[in-house]
């Protein structure tokens, strides 16, 4: 029996029309080997506390106004970030949410990891990969097993980390919205 988006998982199906999101999704219970990158330091960003210990290059990331939200976002239990860091500096981020998407279904202590991003003068250079696999490893350690997380169909580089981080084929895809502007 189909679900209301019409599909068996609960997750819209793929059909054509413009750009789209692509979903993936993985069970995971072992932690990912990571490749730690000279100079970089991962944090995870659970609390007001968390955010305050690199409160500066938050700042200078994504400017008062995001780190606002951002500090709003932590207020809940289900939302939480990490920053890949380089003297001082944010390189790459990630948003986490637990139990809850705006784009597809997810069950209870599922992770939906996204959206990412990394700062143009550091794409390359593994930051996206190494936060992605940290963050991951982060919520195994939290209890957490299923993974969700989605990029647009041209964004390559994003889908290269998706696949270097044990996502395999994606699950499903939705219509990506105007609005969205990183790269998850």
């Amino acid at each position: 029996m189909s679900d209301e988006c019409g599909t068996m998982s609960g997750l819209p199906d793929a059909r054509s029309g413009s750009a789209r999101q692509l979903v993936y999704r993985q069970k995971r219970t072992d932690l990912l080997y990571v490749e730690q990158r000279q100079g970089a330091e991962f944090k995870l960003l659970a609390t007001w506390g968390d955010l305050a210990s690199c409160l500066g290059a938050a700042r200078r990331c994504f400017g008062l106004v995001g780190l606002l939200k951002t500090a709003a976002k932590l207020a809940t239990s289900s939302r939480l970030f990490y920053a890949v860091m380089v003297e001082r500096n944010i390189v790459s981020w990630g948003g986490i949410s637990v139990s809850f998407c705006g784009h597809y279904r997810v069950e209870k202590m599922d992770v939906v990891i996204g959206p990412v991003w990394t700062v143009p003068e550091s794409r390359g250079q593994g930051f996206a990969t190494m936060g992605l696999r940290m963050a991951i490893n982060a919520m195994i350690g939290r209890g957490h097993r299923v993974f969700f997380i989605d990029t647009s169909e041209t964004n390559i580089g994003m889908q290269k980390v998706i696949a270097r981080c044990g996502f395999g084929e994606p699950v499903s895809s939705y219509p990506r919205a105007d609005r969205c502007r990183s790269a998850t």
